[in-house]
């Protein structure tokens, strides 16, 4: 009996959700999991890998953009903007470590795409609130901001680009502030540019 339950405990289970992380098989019946689930079992591999090393980028493009705007804004506001950033950016470490240490199989690809969009849909949110919080009256460092989360949405396209909502959750909190603030300017050239934005 004692080696039986030693048998037991040590021997692999097959029967839960995620079945077998080694193979891609589903649970009991053997059959491999189809293709499309092990394209996105590869496709959240990637995409982990890369959101650590475009967060920490863009950690230095942040202090580089506050820096430059900070003559316009107070710095209080400046200097909370980029804590939110450094927040945001550790917790997308922590995530994507997270999902290196479980090694999740294809079975369990759906909670982890939910992980990663939330992640980088707070990413998002914490760029695209420059559009507001570094928005001044000053026309030059307006378009240097709106030229910045431009390049920030392009690089998340470029990043996000293995997995389409990703890039959606990204962009579309990192765009929508500064579009909707040059466009409450409510001028031709500002209307003009809000406008280029969204087209891009």
């Amino acid at each position: 009996k004692l080696l039986m339950l030693v048998t037991t405990a040590t021997t692999p289970s097959f029967d839960s959700p995620t079945g077998d992380r080694m193979t891609g098989r589903l649970p009991s019946e053997g059959a491999p999991f189809p293709r499309e689930v092990l394209i996105r079992t590869q496709q959240l591999a990637i995409a982990y890998k890369i959101v650590p090393g475009a967060v920490s980028v863009g950690v230095g493009g942040a202090v580089v953009l506050a820096f430059g705007l900070s003559r316009g804004v107070p710095t209080k506001s400046a200097l909370m903007w980029l804590v939110a950033i450094f927040a945001v950016t550790l917790v997308s470490w922590c995530i994507c470590y997270w999902h290196k240490r479980s090694a999740p199989g294809p079975g369990e690809n759906q909670v982890w795409v939910v992980r990663l969009i939330v992640t980088v849909f707070a990413m998002g949110l914490a760029w695209g609130s420059a559009g507001i919080v570094l928005f001044d009256d000053d026309s030059g460092r307006q378009l240097l901001l709106a030229f910045a989360l431009l390049m920030v949405s392009l690089s998340g396209v470029a990043g996000g680009s293995i997995y389409f909502p990703f890039v959606v959750a990204f962009n579309t909190p990192v765009l929508a502030p500064i579009i909707a603030r040059m466009a409450l300017v409510a001028d031709q050239d500002h209307l003009l540019i809000a406008a280029g934005i969204f087209l891009i």
